[in-house]
């Protein structure tokens, strides 16, 4: 996992379909679940203590740094491509998710704020 930083205290579920790759950093605590996948191609920073698990993919196509903050939850299949996201959200993959965006996919750009729950909005 080259140009990738993981904090102590950080777990990463040792899988050969996990995808973990680019100028990262994770912050403490944090979770990561087998066949997750992250891909930095533009630097991201994960906060600490966030739940990141099966299926998810997190992706930075962007050169400005994607910043995602602390405790939030990345449920099974999410996908996520924003620019920014706050502080204990949880990102849901399908249904009636708080982000109201079909499939949780945050379009490149978009930026949520912290404490997300139903009816949140993303702004852009």
């Amino acid at each position: 996992m080259a140009g990738v930083q993981v904090a102590s205290g950080t777990f990463i579920a040792q899988n050969p379909q996990t995808v973990i790759r680019g100028q990262l950093t994770i912050g403490a605590g944090c979770v990561i679940h087998p066949t997750a996948t992250i891909i930095a191609d533009g630097p991201i920073v994960i906060g600490a203590n966030n739940t990141i698990e099966e299926l998810v993919t997190i992706i930075n196509k962007g050169p400005d740094t994607m910043r995602i903050g602390d405790g939030n939850v990345f449920e099974v299949g999410s996908r996520i491509e924003a620019s920014s996201l706050g502080n204990n959200n949880v990102v849901e993959p399908k249904g009636d998710s708080c982000f109201a965006l079909e499939n949780s996919l945050f379009l490149f750009d978009a930026h949520a704020n912290s404490d997300c729950g139903p009816g949140c909005h993303v702004a852009r």
